[in-house]
């Protein structure tokens, strides 16, 4: 009986809040709602981070939600799941649901579903750009990039910059909100060592040299993806009424991002996680949190365990600034190439 209570008890939020608040992640006060918001979220499958901020979501009553996964049938089951919640069971108005193919990996993937969302959507209020990869092999895609630096960098920022005027193009009060799921494992990017200043002035490049090759890609993807958003929060302006940031959700349960590792590696990582990893609920609800009701100072910021945490140090040196500048400028460069028509007057306008 004590263990069933103190399970219990961690389960209950204002306990987790008060005693282990970096372990659990926040709550919402009550009464919160996302009444008749248009969310998008990619890399929703079941058992994910990605799935349970889709829940989170649409607990919050949010009007139509947009979920992505590479395979079209594990995007249904989690649509079958989620409507399938007993939270959801027998609402007078349930919500809509609609499920995506997207694949990270090609370029051609992310054109086309970029152009159905606008197609099919006249706006959207939260974009939470969630699917990512962690391989340790060197693979090339077809497009010519390292795969982790393609899935988890590229087709992101793509995506940031193509979904940008439907996040303009909402009327509401409340501001719109682009969220990429970082990691605070960038503190640890193997490039802050590995590149030197000729690599950094043409990061996307030295991506596709297998000398930049590490088992710690992963944290090097992650690294860029801050990059990105704080350059494009200061393009986009402090007034703008889109909100962007980073957000990590800290070491959760496995989720099946570990499958990839060596099979010492993965259970030791399975291992640990389980044992102190959050819970996806958690985890879920932190994303929310990041991707939908902070306040304006989070805009270009990186935000974990719901607070909003400093500039990793590399990123203030000068090989970190030269990373940065050039990275933007490269990103720009290549969407230019790969999306014909497309140009970055779509950043500063509406």
């Amino acid at each position: 009986m004590g263990r069933v209570q103190f399970i219990s008890d961690v389960r209950n939020p204002i306990w987790v809040t008060k005693h282990i608040p970096l372990l659990y992640g926040c709550y919402f006060p009550a009464g919160t709602t996302l009444a008749g918001r248009t969310v998008l979220i990619t890399g929703a499958s079941p058992g994910g981070i990605g799935y349970a901020a889709a829940l989170q979501f649409l607990q919050l009553k949010v009007a139509k939600l947009i979920i992505t996964a590479r395979d079209i049938s594990r995007g249904e089951k989690a649509k079958q799941f989620l409507l399938a919640h007993p939270s959801l069971k027998g609402s007078s108005d349930p919500p809509s649901i609609d499920v995506m193919t997207l694949d990270l990996t090609s370029f051609a993937s992310v054109r086309q579903f970029a152009d159905s969302v606008k197609k099919k959507h006249d706006h959207l209020d939260n974009v939470l750009l969630n699917a990512g990869m962690n391989i340790p092999e060197w693979e090339i895609t077809k497009d010519g990039h390292e795969a982790n630096i393609q899935t988890n960098y590229i087709s992101n920022a793509f995506l940031s910059l193509l979904l940008l005027p439907l996040l303009r193009s909402n009327k509401a009060e409340h501001p719109a909100y682009l969220t990429i799921v970082g990691s605070q494992m960038e503190k640890r990017a193997p490039l802050a060592k590995k590149a030197n200043l000729d690599d950094v002035r043409k990061p996307l490049t030295y991506f596709q040299d297998k000398k930049s090759a590490s088992f710690l890609r992963y944290a090097d993807t992650k690294l860029l993806v801050s990059m990105f958003i704080r350059q494009l929060a200061q393009h986009i302006g402090p007034d703008s009424c889109v909100i962007v940031d980073v957000m990590c959700p800290g070491m959760v349960v496995p989720t099946g991002l570990e499958g990839n590792m060596s099979f010492i590696i993965r259970w030791l990582t399975y291992l640990m996680k389980s044992f102190i990893g959050r819970p996806l609920v958690e985890a879920g609800r932190s994303v929310v949190f990041a991707s939908a009701t902070v306040k304006t100072q989070a805009h270009g910021q990186f935000v974990a365990d719901n607070v909003i945490k400093p500039i990793t140090p590399f990123a203030l040196t000068e090989k970190g600034k030269v990373l940065e500048s050039s990275l933007w400028r490269d990103t720009l460069e290549l969407l230019k190439a790969e999306v014909p028509g497309w140009t970055d007057d779509s950043i500063t306008h509406s």
